[in-house]
């Protein structure tokens, strides 16, 4: 798990997406998950989970993207800490999601 924006935004595998302790210990409120390929995650009732299920590559549909794109911008402009995860950590998906708030 890396933290890109200071206290707000990390980016992560679908490992750290399930490493309750971790994400408790960094204080993060809310996980994104992308990850096609894995089962959700089993978290907390008081975490914010959202999936949105891509795939990495082509083929996606252009609303889900927009729907993870936009529930990204909304954490991060409330300042809600917010872990982005897919399955390898590193998703063709994610530095479009961070682009999106930082434009």
């Amino acid at each position: 798990m890396r933290e890109v924006l200071p206290g707000l935004l990390w980016i992560g595998n679908a490992f750290d997406a399930r490493d309750l302790k971790r994400i408790l210990d960094s204080q993060i409120q809310a996980v994104i998950d992308l990850a096609m390929e894995e089962p959700p995650a089993a978290l907390t009732r008081d975490l914010i989970y959202c999936r949105f299920p891509l795939v990495d590559g082509q083929g996606n549909s252009p609303a889900v993207i927009e729907a993870a794109i936009n529930t990204a911008v909304i954490f991060v402009g409330a300042k809600v800490p917010t872990l982005i995860s897919c399955s390898g950590g590193m998703s063709d998906h994610q530095p479009s999601l961070r682009r999106s708030w930082q434009d």
